[in-house]
């Protein structure tokens, strides 16, 4: 039978939603549960500080494109530059940017800028991974399920500053548990920071041990500089008419240099290290342990009198002089004395007393890192206080750590960060002698 719509419009209108609204119901129906899984992806928490894993990506747009960003996730917004589809910021071809998630064809990340920080939505089919010459050190790179009983790093301080969110994800990124030859195996963050460039920005900066040879020239030099008040002699065997033989007592020194020990690291970096940013290098040495401190605990293992705290063995930065001879003193208090250099502490009556015979070192685990061709220092503080003295007897600042950039002869803070735990002594600076 032919049916006649144009003569009976009501019979056409019935025809047409015989066929076509079921047709449209289960449209409606598959773009609901795509709609709603990409909901919950959109909503779902994430966070670039390094606790989640994060892929790093290169943003692919030829000479005359760009990646454009958006606040709000702004799917449907091809068409429309208004509310939420206005873009926040572009990136050009070759910018490198953390992408957390996924959902649909947008992905959420943080691009880090030379002065700022931007995170949004772009495009995924945009980026491509990120390929780097020689691939990026994985070594010390925690897994995802070693994610949940790591150190945790909380910036506190430089919020929005580059280096302070970049150096956050490579702190919380970074295995402490797995070995590397300058730090004992499985310390806490505080016996040092290990090297490693897995977050775009940071390089390596080689580390080289010193030899048995040369720390026998200097352990007493660098006790006698750290400890003014306390030298030891710089000389325990001597030949006949002849040179220094042996600086430090023979039975100790053979231990702390036997391939096993883990009471002494000491390392420089081949080349010097262009502390101040003003292209002169400085011959400059790490050192933790034996020759630093008075005594040879192994550094982050627990000790009696404070059951949840892990021995803080000092690791401090020294110059050296030519063919390494000798402390140069004058470069070392320059770059990495405290600003206050004396000991400022309170007495158990309340009474300020000031310890003026020590040196005094900038922090307690004194490192070095390089972001985007700028070295850095980093360090943790003690009871004695931070770099502009505040906050003396406060325990829990030995678990912040600073990031610290010298500029014209000067110290300066750049982040602060807390790491997570109850792992820090509890002393007050009337009990101690530093």
């Amino acid at each position: 039978m032919k049916t006649n719509f144009s003569s009976n419009p009501a019979r056409a209108q019935s025809w047409i939603a015989l066929f076509i609204v079921p047709l449209i119901l289960l449209v409606a129906t598959d773009q609901s549960a795509f709609s709603q899984d990409t909901a919950e992806c959109v909503a779902s928490e994430v966070t670039f500080d390094g606790t989640i894993p994060l892929a790093y990506r290169v943003a692919k747009a030829d000479a005359q494109q760009r990646v454009d960003l958006y606040r709000e996730y702004p799917g449907g917004c091809e068409d429309s530059t208004q509310g939420r589809c206005r873009p926040i910021g572009y990136l050009i071809k070759g910018d490198i940017a953390a992408v957390a998630k996924s959902c649909g064809a947008w992905s959420y990340l943080q691009y880090i800028g030379e002065k700022k920080i931007t995170v949004g939505w772009a495009e995924a089919n945009r980026f491509s991974d990120l390929l780097r010459e020689g691939g990026a050190s994985e070594e010390n790179v925690k897994s995802e399920e070693e994610n949940s009983t790591a150190y945790r790093f909380r910036l506190t301080k430089g919020n929005g500053i580059p280096v302070c969110e970049a150096y956050l994800q490579r702190l919380n990124r970074t295995n402490f548990s797995k070995p590397d030859p300058f730090r004992r195996v499985g310390s806490p963050p505080y016996c040092g920071r290990p090297e490693n460039d897995s977050v775009p920005g940071f390089s390596v900066l080689k580390r080289e041990m010193l030899t048995p040879a040369t720390v026998q020239r200097l352990i007493a030099k660098i006790w006698n500089f750290t400890h003014p008040n306390l030298k030891k002699p710089e000389c325990y065997v001597r030949d006949v008419g002849g040179p220094c033989v042996e600086t430090w007592p023979i039975a100790e020194i053979k231990e702390e240099l036997s391939p096993v020990s883990e009471k002494l690291f000491a390392w420089r970096y081949p080349g010097g290290v262009d502390i101040e940013n003003n292209r002169h290098p400085e011959e400059i040495v790490i050192w933790q342990g034996i020759g630093v401190a008075g005594e040879s605990g192994l550094c982050g293992v627990v000790y009696g009198d404070s059951p949840d705290a892990g021995y803080r063995q000092p690791q401090l930065a020294y110059v050296l002089t030519k063919n390494d001879a000798d402390v140069d003193q004058e470069r070392t208090k320059a770059l990495f004395q405290h600003p206050v250099r004396d000991y400022v502490g309170t007495r158990q009556d309340g009474e300020r007393f000031v310890i003026s015979d020590r040196y005094r070192p900038i922090g307690t685990s004194t490192g070095i890192f390089e972001y985007r061709n700028k070295v850095y220092l980093d360090t943790f503080f003690d009871v004695w206080g931070d770099l502009r003295n505040a906050r003396v007897d406060l325990p829990k600042i030995a678990n912040t750590l600073a990031v610290i950039e010298r500029k014209g002869g000067e110290a300066k803070e750049i982040c602060e960060y807390e790491v997570s735990g109850q792992d820090y002594p509890t002393h007050k600076t009337w009990s101690l002698s530093p």
